[in-house]
Protein backbone atom coordinates (compact mmCIF):
# COMPACT_ATOMS: atom_id res chain seq x y z
CA UNK A 1 0.00 0.00 0.00
CA UNK A 2 1.21 3.50 -0.86
CA UNK A 3 -0.27 6.51 0.98
CA UNK A 4 0.35 10.19 0.22
CA UNK A 5 -0.25 12.64 3.08
CA UNK A 6 -0.71 16.30 2.12
CA UNK A 7 -0.21 18.92 4.84
CA UNK A 8 0.65 22.64 4.51
CA UNK A 9 3.51 22.74 7.04
CA UNK A 10 5.50 20.63 9.48
CA UNK A 11 5.55 23.37 12.14
CA UNK A 12 5.06 22.70 15.83
CA UNK A 13 1.31 22.07 15.93
CA UNK A 14 -0.48 19.03 17.26
CA UNK A 15 -1.68 17.80 13.86
CA UNK A 16 1.84 17.91 12.45
CA UNK A 17 3.12 15.92 15.40
CA UNK A 18 0.34 13.33 15.05
CA UNK A 19 1.21 12.91 11.37
CA UNK A 20 4.84 12.26 12.32
CA UNK A 21 3.68 9.59 14.79
CA UNK A 22 1.32 8.10 12.20
CA UNK A 23 4.05 7.93 9.56
CA UNK A 24 6.24 5.95 11.97
CA UNK A 25 3.45 3.54 12.76
CA UNK A 26 2.45 3.01 9.13
CA UNK A 27 6.09 2.41 8.15
CA UNK A 28 6.35 -0.27 10.84
CA UNK A 29 3.27 -1.95 9.31
CA UNK A 30 5.03 -2.15 5.94
CA UNK A 31 3.10 0.70 4.31
CA UNK A 32 4.94 3.07 1.96
CA UNK A 33 4.39 6.60 3.28
CA UNK A 34 4.88 9.83 1.33
CA UNK A 35 4.32 13.33 2.73
CA UNK A 36 3.90 16.49 0.62
CA UNK A 37 4.25 19.82 2.44
CA UNK A 38 5.32 23.41 1.80
CA UNK A 39 7.07 24.59 5.01
CA UNK A 40 9.67 22.79 7.13
CA UNK A 41 9.45 22.86 10.91
CA UNK A 42 10.21 21.06 14.17
CA UNK A 43 8.35 17.92 13.10
CA UNK A 44 10.36 17.52 9.87
CA UNK A 45 13.24 15.36 11.19
CA UNK A 46 10.96 12.80 12.81
CA UNK A 47 8.73 12.61 9.77
CA UNK A 48 11.57 12.33 7.27
CA UNK A 49 12.91 9.34 9.19
CA UNK A 50 9.64 7.49 8.58
CA UNK A 51 8.42 8.74 5.19
CA UNK A 52 9.53 9.97 1.78
CA UNK A 53 9.13 13.74 1.93
CA UNK A 54 8.23 16.06 -0.93
CA UNK A 55 8.93 19.73 -0.19
CA UNK A 56 6.68 21.97 -2.32
CA UNK A 57 6.75 25.68 -3.12
CA UNK A 58 4.82 28.03 -0.83
CA UNK A 59 3.31 30.05 -3.70
CA UNK A 60 -0.25 28.69 -4.15
CA UNK A 61 -0.09 28.20 -7.92
CA UNK A 62 3.33 26.53 -7.89
CA UNK A 63 2.30 24.45 -4.88
CA UNK A 64 -0.76 23.15 -6.76
CA UNK A 65 1.29 22.32 -9.85
CA UNK A 66 4.01 20.57 -7.87
CA UNK A 67 1.48 18.59 -5.84
CA UNK A 68 -0.02 17.33 -9.10
CA UNK A 69 3.45 16.22 -10.19
CA UNK A 70 3.96 14.39 -6.88
CA UNK A 71 0.66 12.53 -7.30
CA UNK A 72 1.66 11.52 -10.86
CA UNK A 73 5.06 10.29 -9.67
CA UNK A 74 4.02 8.54 -6.45
CA UNK A 75 0.75 7.07 -7.82
CA UNK A 76 -0.71 6.64 -4.32
CA UNK A 77 -3.44 4.17 -3.42
CA UNK A 78 -4.85 6.75 -0.98
CA UNK A 79 -4.50 10.52 -0.62
CA UNK A 80 -4.88 11.76 2.96
CA UNK A 81 -5.24 15.53 3.46
CA UNK A 82 -4.71 17.70 6.55
CA UNK A 83 -6.13 21.25 6.94
CA UNK A 84 -8.22 23.31 4.55
CA UNK A 85 -5.54 24.25 2.01
CA UNK A 86 -4.64 20.62 1.37
CA UNK A 87 -8.28 19.50 1.56
CA UNK A 88 -8.88 21.77 -1.43
CA UNK A 89 -5.72 20.98 -3.40
CA UNK A 90 -5.17 17.34 -2.51
CA UNK A 91 -8.88 16.54 -2.35
CA UNK A 92 -9.49 18.01 -5.80
CA UNK A 93 -6.63 15.98 -7.26
CA UNK A 94 -7.98 12.82 -5.64
CA UNK A 95 -11.45 13.41 -7.08
CA UNK A 96 -10.18 14.19 -10.58
CA UNK A 97 -7.87 11.17 -10.63
CA UNK A 98 -10.35 8.85 -8.89
CA UNK A 99 -8.06 8.09 -5.95
CA UNK A 100 -9.64 7.33 -2.55
CA UNK A 101 -9.49 10.52 -0.46
CA UNK A 102 -9.29 10.66 3.34
CA UNK A 103 -9.64 14.04 5.07
CA UNK A 104 -8.64 14.74 8.67
CA UNK A 105 -10.82 16.76 11.06
CA UNK A 106 -8.56 18.08 13.81
CA UNK A 107 -10.94 20.33 15.73
CA UNK A 108 -14.63 21.24 15.69
CA UNK A 109 -16.18 22.80 12.59
CA UNK A 110 -17.66 26.16 13.61
CA UNK A 111 -19.60 27.51 10.57
CA UNK A 112 -19.11 31.16 9.67
CA UNK A 113 -21.04 31.21 6.40
CA UNK A 114 -18.30 32.62 4.18
CA UNK A 115 -18.17 31.70 0.51
CA UNK A 116 -14.79 29.99 0.92
CA UNK A 117 -16.13 27.95 3.80
CA UNK A 118 -19.23 26.86 1.86
CA UNK A 119 -17.04 25.80 -1.06
CA UNK A 120 -14.78 23.82 1.30
CA UNK A 121 -17.79 22.15 2.88
CA UNK A 122 -19.20 21.14 -0.53
CA UNK A 123 -15.84 19.63 -1.47
CA UNK A 124 -15.45 17.77 1.83
CA UNK A 125 -18.82 16.11 1.34
CA UNK A 126 -17.27 14.30 -1.60
CA UNK A 127 -14.41 12.83 0.47
CA UNK A 128 -14.25 9.04 0.57
CA UNK A 129 -13.73 9.10 4.33
CA UNK A 130 -13.30 11.64 7.14
CA UNK A 131 -11.20 10.76 10.18
CA UNK A 132 -11.82 12.98 13.21
CA UNK A 133 -9.79 12.86 16.40
CA UNK A 134 -12.82 13.43 18.66
CA UNK A 135 -16.49 12.49 18.79
CA UNK A 136 -17.35 16.18 18.97
CA UNK A 137 -15.42 16.86 15.78
CA UNK A 138 -17.04 13.89 14.06
CA UNK A 139 -20.53 15.00 15.05
CA UNK A 140 -20.75 17.81 12.51
CA UNK A 141 -19.67 15.58 9.64
CA UNK A 142 -22.02 12.74 10.55
CA UNK A 143 -24.90 15.13 9.93
CA UNK A 144 -23.27 16.80 6.90
CA UNK A 145 -21.96 13.88 4.87
CA UNK A 146 -24.23 11.96 2.47
CA UNK A 147 -23.37 8.80 4.44
CA UNK A 148 -22.54 9.01 8.16
CA UNK A 149 -20.64 5.71 7.88
CA UNK A 150 -17.94 7.62 5.98
CA UNK A 151 -16.97 9.38 9.24
CA UNK A 152 -14.72 7.69 11.81
CA UNK A 153 -13.09 8.71 15.09
CA UNK A 154 -9.45 7.81 15.74
CA UNK A 155 -8.08 9.49 18.84
CA UNK A 156 -4.60 10.97 19.05
CA UNK A 157 -1.66 8.82 20.09
CA UNK A 158 1.17 9.36 22.56
CA UNK A 159 4.74 7.99 22.67
CA UNK A 160 4.40 7.05 26.33
CA UNK A 161 7.90 5.54 26.63
CA UNK A 162 9.52 8.71 25.27
CA UNK A 163 7.48 10.89 27.63
CA UNK A 164 8.50 8.75 30.60
CA UNK A 165 12.18 9.15 29.71
CA UNK A 166 12.00 12.96 29.65
CA UNK A 167 13.50 14.73 32.67
CA UNK A 168 12.17 17.93 34.21
CA UNK A 169 13.94 21.02 32.89
CA UNK A 170 15.22 24.00 34.86
CA UNK A 171 13.41 27.31 34.38
CA UNK A 172 15.69 30.29 35.17
CA UNK A 173 14.48 32.82 37.78
CA UNK A 174 11.76 30.55 39.16
CA UNK A 175 13.80 29.05 42.03
CA UNK A 176 11.34 26.40 43.13
CA UNK A 177 8.27 28.65 43.25
CA UNK A 178 4.87 27.27 42.15
CA UNK A 179 4.57 27.28 38.35
CA UNK A 180 1.37 27.51 36.32
CA UNK A 181 1.79 26.32 32.71
CA UNK A 182 -0.05 27.16 29.50
CA UNK A 183 0.79 25.23 26.32
CA UNK A 184 -0.85 26.14 23.04
CA UNK A 185 -1.10 28.41 20.06
CA UNK A 186 -2.21 31.98 20.74
CA UNK A 187 -5.33 32.00 18.57
CA UNK A 188 -9.04 32.71 19.19
CA UNK A 189 -10.01 29.07 19.80
CA UNK A 190 -7.64 28.92 22.78
CA UNK A 191 -9.62 31.63 24.64
CA UNK A 192 -6.59 33.83 25.29
CA UNK A 193 -8.57 36.71 26.92
CA UNK A 194 -9.75 34.32 29.67
CA UNK A 195 -6.20 33.09 30.16
CA UNK A 196 -4.87 36.65 30.34
CA UNK A 197 -7.43 37.96 32.83
CA UNK A 198 -7.36 34.92 35.11
CA UNK A 199 -3.58 34.65 35.25
CA UNK A 200 -2.98 38.38 35.72
CA UNK A 201 -5.37 38.30 38.68
CA UNK A 202 -3.84 35.14 40.11
CA UNK A 203 -0.30 36.47 39.92
CA UNK A 204 -1.38 39.66 41.70
CA UNK A 205 -2.96 37.58 44.46
CA UNK A 206 -0.03 35.16 44.79
CA UNK A 207 3.29 37.06 44.57
CA UNK A 208 5.41 33.88 44.63
CA UNK A 209 3.69 32.12 41.71
CA UNK A 210 5.18 32.13 38.20
CA UNK A 211 3.49 31.55 34.83
CA UNK A 212 5.25 29.50 32.14
CA UNK A 213 3.97 29.94 28.58
CA UNK A 214 4.85 27.59 25.71
CA UNK A 215 3.53 28.60 22.31
CA UNK A 216 3.38 31.23 19.60
CA UNK A 217 0.61 32.99 17.72
CA UNK A 218 -1.08 36.25 16.79
CA UNK A 219 -2.79 36.83 20.17
CA UNK A 220 0.33 36.59 22.31
CA UNK A 221 0.15 40.36 22.81
CA UNK A 222 -3.15 39.96 24.70
CA UNK A 223 -1.44 38.05 27.50
CA UNK A 224 1.67 40.25 27.45
CA UNK A 225 -0.39 43.43 27.79
CA UNK A 226 -2.56 42.00 30.58
CA UNK A 227 0.37 40.94 32.76
CA UNK A 228 2.18 44.22 32.17
CA UNK A 229 -0.92 46.20 33.22
CA UNK A 230 -1.09 44.08 36.36
CA UNK A 231 2.62 44.72 36.97
CA UNK A 232 3.38 40.99 37.18
CA UNK A 233 5.24 40.63 33.86
CA UNK A 234 8.50 39.74 35.59
CA UNK A 235 6.94 36.46 36.73
CA UNK A 236 5.65 35.45 33.30
CA UNK A 237 8.10 33.42 31.22
CA UNK A 238 7.36 33.30 27.48
CA UNK A 239 9.25 30.21 26.37
CA UNK A 240 8.05 30.12 22.74
CA UNK A 241 7.88 26.80 20.94
CA UNK A 242 9.57 24.09 23.01
CA UNK A 243 10.64 20.78 21.52
CA UNK A 244 11.16 19.63 25.13
CA UNK A 245 7.62 20.51 26.24
CA UNK A 246 7.36 17.25 28.24
CA UNK A 247 10.33 18.40 30.33
CA UNK A 248 8.64 21.75 30.89
CA UNK A 249 5.46 19.94 31.97
CA UNK A 250 7.42 17.91 34.48
CA UNK A 251 8.85 21.15 35.91
CA UNK A 252 5.40 22.75 36.32
CA UNK A 253 2.95 22.60 39.23
CA UNK A 254 -0.36 22.81 37.32
CA UNK A 255 -1.47 23.35 33.71
CA UNK A 256 -4.40 25.46 32.51
CA UNK A 257 -6.29 25.12 29.21
CA UNK A 258 -9.24 27.55 28.87
CA UNK A 259 -10.05 26.70 25.20
CA UNK A 260 -13.36 27.48 23.51
CA UNK A 261 -12.92 24.46 21.23
CA UNK A 262 -10.42 21.65 20.76
CA UNK A 263 -10.06 18.43 18.82
CA UNK A 264 -8.26 15.78 20.83
CA UNK A 265 -5.82 18.15 22.59
CA UNK A 266 -2.24 16.90 22.48
CA UNK A 267 -1.03 19.19 25.25
CA UNK A 268 -3.71 17.95 27.64
CA UNK A 269 -2.96 14.29 26.86
CA UNK A 270 0.78 14.88 27.29
CA UNK A 271 0.23 16.59 30.63
CA UNK A 272 -1.84 13.61 31.75
CA UNK A 273 1.04 11.29 30.81
CA UNK A 274 3.50 13.56 32.67
CA UNK A 275 1.48 13.48 35.89
CA UNK A 276 0.75 17.22 35.76
CA UNK A 277 -2.52 18.35 37.45
CA UNK A 278 -4.98 19.93 35.02
CA UNK A 279 -7.44 22.83 35.12
CA UNK A 280 -9.58 22.75 31.98
CA UNK A 281 -12.47 24.64 30.44
CA UNK A 282 -15.65 22.62 30.71
CA UNK A 283 -16.10 21.78 27.03
CA UNK A 284 -17.17 18.50 25.45
CA UNK A 285 -13.76 17.98 23.84
CA UNK A 286 -11.99 18.08 27.22
CA UNK A 287 -14.64 15.89 28.84
CA UNK A 288 -14.23 13.31 26.08
CA UNK A 289 -10.56 12.63 26.80
CA UNK A 290 -10.31 13.46 30.53
CA UNK A 291 -12.33 11.34 32.99
CA UNK A 292 -14.22 12.81 35.92
CA UNK A 293 -11.85 13.39 38.81
CA UNK A 294 -8.76 13.70 36.59
CA UNK A 295 -9.03 17.50 36.20
CA UNK A 296 -10.70 20.56 37.70
CA UNK A 297 -13.19 21.92 35.16
CA UNK A 298 -14.37 25.52 34.99
CA UNK A 299 -16.83 27.46 32.76
CA UNK A 300 -14.89 28.67 29.71
CA UNK A 301 -16.32 32.20 29.95
CA UNK A 302 -15.38 32.76 33.60
CA UNK A 303 -11.83 34.00 34.30
CA UNK A 304 -12.71 34.05 38.02
CA UNK A 305 -13.61 30.35 37.91
CA UNK A 306 -10.43 29.57 35.99
CA UNK A 307 -8.37 31.34 38.64
CA UNK A 308 -10.22 29.53 41.42
CA UNK A 309 -9.56 26.14 39.81
CA UNK A 310 -5.82 26.81 39.62
CA UNK A 311 -5.75 28.11 43.19
CA UNK A 312 -7.34 24.85 44.38
CA UNK A 313 -4.37 22.95 42.98
CA UNK A 314 -1.83 25.41 44.37
CA UNK A 315 -3.48 25.07 47.78
CA UNK A 316 -3.17 21.28 47.74
CA UNK A 317 -6.58 20.22 46.40
CA UNK A 318 -5.47 18.73 43.09
CA UNK A 319 -7.28 16.29 40.80
CA UNK A 320 -6.16 12.66 40.52
CA UNK A 321 -3.04 12.44 38.37
CA UNK A 322 -3.16 8.63 38.67
CA UNK A 323 -6.62 8.59 37.10
CA UNK A 324 -5.39 10.91 34.36
CA UNK A 325 -2.36 8.74 33.63
CA UNK A 326 -4.47 5.59 33.42
CA UNK A 327 -6.72 7.27 30.85
CA UNK A 328 -3.86 7.75 28.35
CA UNK A 329 -2.04 4.44 28.78
CA UNK A 330 -3.69 2.81 25.75
CA UNK A 331 -3.07 5.62 23.24
CA UNK A 332 -0.21 3.96 21.39
CA UNK A 333 1.27 4.89 18.03
CA UNK A 334 0.80 1.27 16.93
CA UNK A 335 -2.94 1.49 17.59
CA UNK A 336 -3.15 4.82 15.75
CA UNK A 337 -1.44 3.32 12.70
CA UNK A 338 -3.49 0.11 12.64
CA UNK A 339 -6.76 2.01 12.76
CA UNK A 340 -5.69 4.23 9.86
CA UNK A 341 -4.35 1.27 7.86
CA UNK A 342 -7.67 -0.55 8.29
CA UNK A 343 -9.54 2.52 7.01
CA UNK A 344 -7.24 2.79 3.99
CA UNK A 345 -7.70 -0.90 3.13
CA UNK A 346 -11.48 -0.62 3.27
CA UNK A 347 -11.37 2.28 0.82
CA UNK A 348 -9.02 0.49 -1.57
CA UNK A 349 -11.25 -2.59 -1.58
Amino acid sequence: MRVLHCIPTLLGGGAERQLAYLAEGLRDLGIEVHVAYAVDGPNSPRLRAAATSHLLAEHPLRLAMQLGEVVSTVRPDVIHTWFRKMDVLGGSLALVRRIPWVASERSVWVPTGTLAERAHLALMRRASHIIANSEVGAGFWRTSMPDAARVEVIHNALPIDEIDRADACRVPAVNGSPRVLFVGRFDPLKNIPCLAESMASLLRARPHVHLLVCGLGPLEHVLREAVERAQVGARVHFLGYRADVWSVMKAATVMISPSHHEGCPNAVLEAMACGLPLCLSDIAEHRECVPVGAAHFFPKDSPAAAQAAVLRVLDGDGPSVALARAAVEGRSIEQLARRHADAYRRLIR
